[in-house]
């Protein structure tokens, strides 16, 4: 890996984080629903008075802790930017969901679909420039990568498995400790938007970037 392929994924990287953490924090701010994660994220939130991003952080660092626990020898010193890109995501989370959007607040339902459906594809057009460049990636899906390869298991059904979880957790909260429902017709939209959107996403920027990296 040459010095200039890897600062080209880096930069490609971070952008893309910045982006799909400013996509994130307006889904959670408009309130129509999150995705499994950033619903189990806010209800910790919630719960404990934790800023979100920061709970974000804390996942996605005990999930690098995962990895390096699992790998031992093989973990990468590359892998290590998974600290970089979840600190950086916690931050911009907390930036957006608590200071810059803190005046967003719609008054109709019709605004805040719109607003909703904005973001999500804020949020697609990020996740799909990690997806295209692939260098780094994010802690929770490589985490999954990880056990996946380790135990010889489908990554699907990792990440399923996963989602499941944190759809539990999440009524468990609201159920027992009376938070705020973190899961609605937004989720449901996500389900269906998000994997195919990110595919077309990537697949379109795949080249683009591959280029831009090899010239």
């Amino acid at each position: 890996m040459t010095k200039n392929f890897f600062w080209k994924h880096f930069l490609i990287e971070i952008i893309g984080v910045l982006i799909l953490s400013i996509g994130g924090s307006g889904i959670m701010k408009i309130g129509l629903g999150n995705s499994a994660y950033d619903a189990f994220s806010m209800s910790i939130s919630l719960f404990s008075h934790i800023e979100v991003g920061t709970v974000a952080t804390i996942i996605n660092l005990s999930c690098v802790l995962v990895q390096m626990i699992l790998l031992r020898k093989e973990y990468k010193p590359l892998y290590l930017l998974q600290i970089l890109v979840s600190i950086v995501i916690g931050l911009v989370v907390n930036l957006f969901y608590y200071h810059i959007f803190a005046c967003l607040v719609p008054h109709t339902y019709l605004e805040s679909l719109i607003y909703f459906l904005f973001f999500v594809v804020i949020n697609i057009i990020g996740v799909s420039f990690m997806v295209a460049s692939s260098m780094i990636g994010l802690a929770l899906e490589s985490t999954c990568l990880v056990v996946a390869k380790k135990f010889h298991l489908k990554f699907t059904s990792i990440r399923f498995t996963i989602d499941i979880f944190f759809f539990c957790a999440v009524f468990l909260f609201w159920y027992f400790a009376k938070i705020p429902l973190t899961l609605r017709e937004g989720t449901v939209i996500l389900m269906l938007l998000f994997s195919p959107l990110v595919g077309l996403f990537a697949h379109f920027l795949r080249p683009i970037i591959n280029a831009w990296v090899n010239e």
